[in-house]
């Protein structure tokens, strides 16, 4: 089924006139025919073009390839987004042939270049529950009863969830009240294999308003001097590892 009802006009005039070339030999062309069904006899590529006229003669034409497999494997996903612990469902039930029947589904997913293990690989429906956060690629690969196969994929986001930032500190030695011991071991992140790091904001410029005497495990614990008086309002920022809308953080000051 092919739908141009969305076609509109850049001028307000109506489109009056659709003709569909499917590529094969097949034409159709006529008024109010902005939606039609055609039916390929065998498998390909096909350069399908759509041709339409405003009452005012002017026309625009869109072309686009369709590709006609059989057998022609189909993904449906629900949902198509969550956090870890969220369970998918895919289906191929929506896969078809022209020949026999679909008589194999096989499942696969990559994450970042990488296989990923599915608990289950085989069946037209499948759940699966990520252990991680990431864009996943999920392909189907159906074999129907002549021997054929196709492959279709499609992307699910397993979203990131954000860190817990926390600290404590204190004065290690009285008798140096202008240096701090700052810690963020009590920091955590709820999905079990993020790495987290730690940015720490001391209200100054280091070398001038403070200086650091000691620095632990990425930032997770540091000792820092001051070298000027007054009020300081510390922050703590802390992130995943994950990139671009992958990435959490929290700040706590």
């Amino acid at each position: 089924t092919f739908d141009a009802s969305q076609s509109t006009d850049g001028t307000g005039n109506p489109l009056i006139f659709f003709e569909w070339d499917f590529g094969d030999g097949e034409n159709v062309a006529g008024e109010g025919e902005s939606t039609v069904q055609h039916l390929y006899g065998k498998p390909g590529r096909y350069v399908l073009t759509l041709t339409v006229t405003d009452s005012t003669g002017i026309q625009d034409r869109k072309i686009t390839n369709v590709f006609v497999a059989s057998p022609a494997a189909r993904i449906n996903v629900t949902p198509d987004s969550g956090q870890i612990g969220t369970s998918f469902t895919f289906s191929g039930a929506g896969s078809t042939t022209d020949v026999g029947t679909i008589v194999s589904y096989q499942w696969s997913a990559v994450l970042n270049g990488q296989n990923y293990d599915l608990d289950q690989s085989t069946g037209s429906s499948i759940n699966v529950d990520f252990d991680q956060p990431g864009i996943y690629t999920v392909t189907l690969t159906v074999t129907d009863s002549s021997g054929k196969q196709d492959s279709t994929s499609v992307e699910v986001l397993v979203e990131s969830q954000a860190p817990n930032a926390t600290f404590e500190y204190s004065i290690p030695n009285p008798t140096d009240p202008g240096t701090y011991f700052f810690d963020a071991t009590d920091s955590s992140d709820p999905d079990p294999q993020d790495v987290i790091t730690f940015e720490w904001d001391f209200d100054g410029i280091e070398g001038e308003d403070y200086e650091v005497i000691d620095e632990e495990n990425a930032g997770e614990t540091i000792t820092i001097r001051f070298l000027t008086e007054g009020k300081r309002d510390i922050s703590l920022t802390v992130r995943d590892q994950h990139e671009a809308e992958l990435q959490k953080s929290d700040v706590v000051s």
